[in-house]
């Protein structure tokens, strides 16, 4: 959901831009801004499914040893 919100926050900027309101300047540093939102949250995500493969995997190794 926080990337779906990203990349309508990218289009807003742009529609700004396009619009007149934001200079290049402002427009280029408000992307990087959401870039690196954006590889912050990818990396939060890669670290909860690899989390989350651990605890399935755990169960799966319980449930076959003791149940």
């Amino acid at each position: 959901q926080a990337l779906i919100e990203k990349a309508a926050e990218r289009e807003r900027i742009m529609t700004l831009f396009r619009r007149g309101h934001a200079t290049l300047h402002d427009v280029e540093a408000q992307l990087e801004a959401i870039t690196q939102e954006t590889t912050a949250l990818r990396t939060t995500l890669g670290a909860l499914q690899a989390q989350q493969a651990l605890v399935q995997a755990y169960e799966a190794h319980y449930y076959s040893r003791f149940v």
